[in-house]
């Protein structure tokens, strides 16, 4: 429950559309206290998962340049 006030109170600093991609950390953390705090067993499927998880929130959150905008190189003389 704690979990998602501080989601919340995310979207208020970021906004909603860049938070959301962060709701899909929470099986990842689930997993990670689960395994640490817990002592839970935790198999290669839960590891690859976490991986495919974290690399899908750094993929939707990565920041696009406008190639448009960056100025062609101009040649060397």
């Amino acid at each position: 429950m704690l979990a998602y006030l501080f989601f919340n109170q995310g979207i208020d600093e970021i906004g909603a559309t860049k938070a959301a991609s962060f709701i899909n950390l929470v099986p990842f953390i689930t997993v990670f206290l689960s395994v640490f705090v817990l002592k839970e067993p935790a198999g290669l499927a839960q590891w690859v998962g976490a991986v495919v998880i974290i690399s899908g929130v750094m993929l939707s959150n990565r920041v696009k340049t406008d190639k448009a905008a960056i100025p062609p190189e101009l040649p060397i003389r």
